[in-house]
């Protein structure tokens, strides 16, 4: 995606991939997707941003699942307290109905 205004260009790059692995053993089935988003900064050694996720879904039945998930945050943070680097590790329950 580029989008020119009058003030400058704007850039990035999104990917977003997924695949469902079936007939697998005690799992029955497992599917896996994640994405990652960059958007670069005129300057490379700041203001870029990097986002990416990758999940583990696991489907056990037709109305409940559970996912496992994965943040990943990389960007040029300008406050040294907070750091450009966080990891974040999530399990979710999922009731569809």
């Amino acid at each position: 995606m580029i989008k020119n205004t009058k003030e400058g260009c704007i850039a990035a790059l999104n990917l977003f991939g997924k695949y469902q692995w079936d007939e697998v053993p005690v799992l029955r089935t497992l599917i896996v997707d994640g994405f990652m988003l960059y958007y670069p900064g005129l300057d490379y050694e700041k203001d870029w941003i990097m986002r990416s996720n990758l999940n583990f879904t696991v489907p056990l039945f037709d109305f409940f699942s559970v996912k496992l998930a994965f943040d990943f945050i990389n960007d040029s943070n300008p406050n040294p307290e907070v750091g450009n680097n966080k990891t974040t590790t999530k399990l979710l329950f999922g009731v569809d109905f």
